[in-house]
């Protein structure tokens, strides 16, 4: 945390302040952040355009409580107390 890993040069900062320390530091106009962020989301493969609710956008390994893989989210917490 707080280094930057080394470069391939190809590379870009996806992170960007906005708040720091508890002061504004992101004075980038609005329309500015919104291309920004429409730049970022145009890189993804076509996959990572389609992700719905709880997908991953890189392959992500779930373990259950007891150690067991699953490749569903939903069985790896206690269930919501609502449902």
């Amino acid at each position: 945390m707080d280094v930057a890993p080394r470069t391939d040069s190809n590379d870009r900062l996806v992170m960007v302040d906005l708040v720091r320390n508890g002061e504004i530091v992101g004075e980038e106009p609005l329309q500015d952040a919104r291309d920004r962020h429409a730049r970022a989301r145009a890189e993804l493969p076509l996959a990572g355009q389609k992700i719905s609710r709880a997908e991953q956008a890189i392959p992500t390994i779930f373990v259950t409580h007891e150690g067991e893989k699953t490749e569903n989210i939903y069985l790896i917490g206690e269930p919501p107390a609502n449902l």
